[in-house]
């Protein structure tokens, strides 16, 4: 499992990454948040990203979840 800290706008959040054992999917966590999102690699990024924006909107504004969206995936994308 891997963790990386994001910078929020006043905040900094901790991230936990979970690949299965066949590297298709992620379970991305932010324990604080008690939130979770199952990132599928079989979906493209464009295709997910508005269920994940979706997912995060619930913790921050639109913009933010739309930031902090492109930020997951551009680490995920740099593990792989």
């Amino acid at each position: 499992m891997n963790h990386r800290a994001f910078d929020l706008k006043n905040d900094s959040v901790q991230v936990y990454f979970c690949e299965n054992d066949l590297k298709d999917n992620c379970i991305v966590a932010v324990p604080q948040w008690n939130w979770c999102f199952l990132m599928d690699y079989n979906i493209s990024f464009e295709d997910e990203k508005p269920m994940l924006i979706k997912a995060l909107s619930r913790k921050l504004n639109h913009q933010e979840a739309e930031d902090l969206a492109d930020k997951l995936y551009n680490f995920i994308s740099g593990q792989k």
